[in-house]
């Protein structure tokens, strides 16, 4: 028969030494759960920290590829990495130093960081170009900043008009407030590939009458990234539109090819997340770069309804990164 055996109380001595134990781990958890919900700490090590525009989403997208890179190129460095947002406290920033790194998250995130005052380099992402070089006016002095731009370079997109329609002669674009400042680039851009360049600004919040102006004569209507004149509102009498007089649209988002346009190149965050951490191996160099990585979406469905012949996504990414289909 097996018997209990009889053990001796613990002393006195060890109750105190396993108290103190849990009062230190409790007081090490605290400080962790501090750490997390004020935003990055002061530190010795150099450390990255990417600030979200907002928990989730793109942003949340583009954290996880980003980190996922970094620690198949540097796990040491991937190691450093502090995520937080806009919506913590954010009076940490002031205290980064030249040897830390900023990674700016969207809008919001790049806003809050260019108007801090630090040494540290700065990297923006998923911001488009005429968004950033209007906010980096507002900047305050002191650090290195460099973007990635959201938007894709203007040869890009016209490469792919030219991808769905081979004969194209005369490209339309409706230019808005995000937008307008581009008609010079536009101009050399639709220059270098022979097309002619017809565009309509916008006067009011409806750009119909901007639309109207460009059908008589446009082959296709490019659409670049402007909330005020592509959003959900806008989209569907705009598309309906270029549908019914039978002018395929070429645009900027996957969720623009859903909606009817024909064609897109665009960027995931996942994709500009991979394309920062390659970027941070080395010391941010200052100033904006395109998207290095993209995809190719197409509807298939409106290109049969226009009688138009596509090439697969992977022909039309492939003639892209080759420099697009300029004659």
């Amino acid at each position: 028969m097996i018997t209990a055996s009889k053990r001796k109380p613990p002393s006195l001595r060890c109750l105190r030494a396993a108290g103190a134990c849990i009062t230190g781990l409790l007081a090490m958890l605290a400080c962790a759960s501090a750490a997390t919900a004020t935003g990055p700490q002061p530190q010795t090590a150099a450390r990255i920290v990417v600030l979200q525009s907002a928990p989730g989403g793109p942003y949340e997208e583009f954290t996880t590829s980003f980190h996922a890179t970094l620690q198949q190129l540097a796990p040491a460095r991937a190691g450093s990495v502090v995520v937080t947002t806009v919506q913590s406290d954010t009076t940490w920033l002031a205290a980064l130093t030249a040897d830390d790194v900023l990674v700016a998250v969207g809008t919001q995130a790049t806003e809050l960081a260019l108007k801090s005052h630090g040494s540290s380099p700065l990297l923006s992402v998923l911001v488009p170009k005429a968004t950033f070089e209007r906010m980096l006016k507002q900047a305050a002095a002191g650090r290195t900043v460099t973007a990635i731009y959201l938007d894709q370079p203007l040869s890009r997109y016209i490469g792919l008009a030219k991808l769905v329609v081979p004969d194209l002669k005369t490209i339309g674009v409706i230019l808005g407030p995000t937008t307008g400042s581009q008609a010079g680039a536009l101009a050399q851009a639709t220059a270098a590939y022979s097309l002619k360049l017809a565009t309509a600004g916008m006067t009011d919040g409806n750009p119909l009458p901007a639309l109207s102006a460009l059908l008589e004569d446009s082959g296709v209507i490019l659409a670049l990234p402007d909330p005020v004149v592509y959003n959900r509102y806008t989209l569907p009498p705009l598309l309906l539109t270029t549908f019914r007089y039978r002018i395929p649209v070429v645009g900027f988002s996957a969720a623009l090819v859903k909606a009817g346009a024909v064609a897109a190149v665009y960027s995931r965050p996942a994709l500009i997340g991979r394309q920062a951490a390659e970027m941070l191996q080395s010391t941010p160099p200052g100033g904006g770069t395109y998207p290095r990585y993209f995809d190719v979406r197409f509807n298939r469905a409106v290109a049969q309804a226009l009688d138009l012949a596509l090439p697969s996504e992977a022909e039309a990414k492939a003639t892209l990164q080759q420099g697009g289909a300029a004659p």
